[in-house]
């Protein structure tokens, strides 16, 4: 009831109201702070820390056989009270019903405006759900959402619309979690919706499909309504995280923060935002203020291990990591990371254990990457054999649970594995299988691998039919306008095979360009691409970025998450550095060392390292 009292009352331009999240967050601040606090002091703390005038408390006194609630207004600093409530619900009337009467006496004792036309002052249960079991659902995701924990927020959200099919609310947070396409039910079911949420779905979509102009100009004229709406800020700082302006993201961040110095989710972003403008200092300092805000909460040992990954101090980021499994040992954040990290710091046990206990996750997403992952365990090892039996068995595993979530990436990273291994048939068969999946599953989308459909094409020679695909693919990127990041990889792939290393580059750069960070992919054709032009220095560059990745970006990849080793070998070949070279081949046929299949590059490594010896 608390929260919807407070989605009525926020309507109004009037009022600013302390949000449901906010004021659980300051409850639990102050409650862990000083258990004995009794519920007018709490409520007096609450104040304080919020600026507030008036304080709304109230209790449920009877919920058959007609609902009866009764309710006081309070002056925030004398704590008298200035008005009181008591709602007697008629037969048929619903909570919602309730709150509806509530918030109208409300408005009436504290003299508030009359609503204009402007102003969204519909029925409550019209506005977000008729379903008490969809809301008490919504609420628990929202509230896992904002702690971090996606898997239980999807299940409470699918719960959500389980009750009530029309929750748009509902069917936004999927749309962020889970799927995009979500979004245009969310859009559909909005109609009824309060004007504030109606404006973050437009927002939201407007973000979806890449119209930042128009995401940004929504965001502003809720704030234009709503002068201190911190999520306002909050999706501000957000959004210009993502299109990496630092600087606009830490100041729209710190005005969330500065109208709720706890509101989590901004100063976890915030964090991030200090760290990638290079002030790792302010970004610690917001992680202390973070944890002291949720002492008992697994994300901000998960975000300060997040940071410290990409900072490349490995084994300070795992700590943290089993700190945050200390407080909760299924935060899946947590559990995922450690395992990507466990591989790339050899502590393969670990990793298999990790990734062991996301494919027994109850949400169906989890146990697929759980799965998936398990085959990069040996793959990163060289363990062909055993990698692509993992993966075969994992797309057994979902056809008997009727899964289909990750089976596109299964063959992918299977083409991969056989991109590789110079085996064009299969490598060929299975990117197909990917793409047919992929169109099954997402038919209005563009197959996200297409690019490496003409990649392979390339690398096996079908220079002809690799050409005609990338000429079927520019058509298409044209026909449904999106982007042509495809189309540029595929190009420059076939440049790179027809050792047009120039060209390639030229390509790519235009990649570079519009990705911040660039990706593994774009990475590890650039790296070769200047090693065959002669650019030595650019090469090496590009290696140092690929291998100082340490997210699934790279681990993704199998075995490519290990070659840069032997092309930075190469490279210091060239620049006449030998120690170094001999370092990289050892390094790659150390990781390698027990590997079950043929690798040519392996091979290639072994004897370029044994010349080097000889030489020396």
């Amino acid at each position: 009831m608390t929260s919807l009292l407070i989605t009525d009352l926020s309507e109004s331009r009037h009022l600013q109201v302390v949000s449901y999240q906010r004021l659980e967050d300051l409850t639990f601040y102050f409650m862990h702070r000083d258990s004995t606090l009794s519920q007018t002091e709490l409520g007096q703390k609450i104040a304080e820390a919020t600026n507030s005038i008036w304080i709304l408390s109230g209790n449920i006194v009877q919920c058959d056989p007609a609902i009866i609630v009764t309710s006081e207004i309070t002056d925030a600093v004398t704590g008298r009270i200035l008005a009181s409530q008591r709602i007697i619900g008629g037969e048929g009337d619903d909570i919602f019903n309730i709150v509806d009467m509530l918030t109208d006496t409300i408005r009436i004792d504290l003299s508030i405006p009359a609503e204009t036309e402007l102003d969204n002052n519909i029925h409550i249960g019209d506005a977000t759900t008729k379903s008490q079991d969809a809301y008490r659902h919504y609420i628990e995701g929202v509230d896992y959402f904002s702690r971090f924990y996606s898997g239980p927020a999807l299940n409470s959200f699918h719960k959500a619309l389980e009750y009530d099919s029309t929750f748009a609310m509902a069917y936004l947070f999927l749309a962020r979690l889970e799927n995009r396409d979500y979004i245009e039910q969310a859009i559909k079911y909005s109609e009824n919706n309060p004007w504030k949420e109606k404006r973050y779905i437009k927002a939201f979509k407007y973000r979806l499909f890449g119209d930042t102009a128009d995401a940004i100009k929504t965001y502003h004229e809720i704030l234009n309504r709503y002068p201190y709406e911190k999520d306002a800020y909050y999706y501000l700082g957000n959004l210009a995280y993502q299109i990496q302006a630092y600087d606009s993201s830490i100041y729209y961040l710190n005005k969330s923060v500065e109208i709720d110095p706890y509101f989590r989710s901004a100063l976890n972003i915030l964090a991030y935002a200090y760290a990638k403008n290079g002030d790792l200092d302010s970004s610690m300092l917001i992680l202390d203020r973070y944890a002291e805000s949720a002492p008992n909460e697994p994300n901000p040992d998960d975000s300060r291990a997040d940071i410290l990954a990409r900072s490349g101090r490995i084994g300070e980021a795992i700590r943290y990591y089993k700190l945050a499994l200390e407080k909760d040992s299924n935060f899946t954040n947590s559990i995922f990371n450690l395992g990507l990290l466990s591989i790339i710091n050899g502590d393969y046990q670990q990793a298999r254990e990790c990734f062991r206990d996301l494919a027994s996750a109850d949400n169906s997403n989890l146990r697929s990457t759980g799965r998936l992952y398990r085959g990069e365990v040996p793959l990163y090892q060289g363990k062909i054999k055993e990698g692509l039996g993992i993966l075969a068995d994992a797309v057994a595993a979902e056809n008997l649970e009727r899964e289909t979530i990750r089976h596109a990436s299964y063959n992918h990273v299977r083409a991969i594995v056989y991109t590789e291994l110079g085996d064009w048939d299969n490598a060929l068969a299975e990117i197909r299988k990917s793409m047919k999946l992929h169109r099954e599953q997402f038919p209005d989308r563009m197959e996200f691998n297409r690019c490496f459909y003409i990649y392979i094409l390339a690398a096996s020679g079908d220079f002809q039919t690799a050409k005609a695909e990338l000429e079927k693919l520019g058509h298409e990127i044209e026909e449904k306008s999106v982007s042509r990041a495809q189309y540029i990889y595929g190009k420059a792939a076939i440049d790179f095979y027809e050792r047009n290393y120039d060209a390639a580059l030229e390509d790519l750069q235009i990649s570079v360009d519009a990705q911040q960070p660039v990706s593994f992919a774009t990475l590890y054709l650039l790296g070769r691409s200047y090693l065959g032009a002669g650019q030595y220095e650019d090469a090496l560059k590009a290696m140092d970025k690929m291998l100082k990745i340490n997210t699934s970006d790279r681990i993704y990849w199998g075995p490519w998450a290990v070659t840069p080793y032997y092309y930075r070998g190469l490279v210091y070949e060239k620049l006449g550095d030998k120690t170094k070279a001999m370092a990289d081949y050892e390094k790659l046929i150390n990781l390698w060392r027990n590997a079950d299949t043929d690798i040519p590059i392996l091979d290639s490594a072994k004897q370029r390292l044994a010349m080097l010896k000889d030489k020396s």
